[in-house]
């Protein structure tokens, strides 16, 4: 059902919204849809190194302690406007604009991620609340055309 929604049906559908099996109460579940589900690139600067830790050891022990660092080259003072790479290139040195690959993604961004509010959590455990029913299996002759 959702992959007919998401590409067959006659008004454009985001996504789709459903009631969790996982929680009691108005817990939702959400779906976003291929078309309605590009994150906008963050803003790092070129020539970055980007790594990530998820703990450190100290005297008692892991300590879990989530941090992402960004290592940016040294910057050389104010860079003059004059001096920055032309926003067409092809006008500014008559060299052709290069040619977007085949498989550009021309969808536009929906998504933003703000990092100020990543949280990591940690799950304990899951439970499920479920109803059990025993399957009852019977066996019958036939007799001719009629069920006996």
């Amino acid at each position: 059902m959702a992959h007919f929604l998401a590409t067959e049906a006659s008004a454009p559908i985001d996504g789709i919204i459903f009631p969790s099996v996982q929680a009691v109460g108005d817990a939702f579940n959400i779906v976003l849809f291929h078309g309605a589900a590009r994150i906008e690139p963050m803003n790092v600067p070129e020539g970055a190194e980007i790594s990530a830790s998820t703990g450190r050891w100290a005297e008692d022990g892991w300590v879990d302690d989530y941090e992402v660092l960004e290592k940016v080259p040294s910057s050389q003072g104010d860079v003059d406007n004059y001096e920055q790479e032309p926003a067409c290139p092809a006008v500014a040195t008559g060299k052709a604009a290069p040619v977007a690959p085949r498989d550009a993604d021309w969808r536009d961004y929906s998504l933003r991620i703000m990092p100020e509010s990543v949280r990591v959590h940690h799950v304990r455990s899951v439970e499920f609340a479920t109803d059990k029913f025993a399957v009852k299996r019977r066996r019958q002759e036939k007799h001719g055309s009629i069920d006996i």
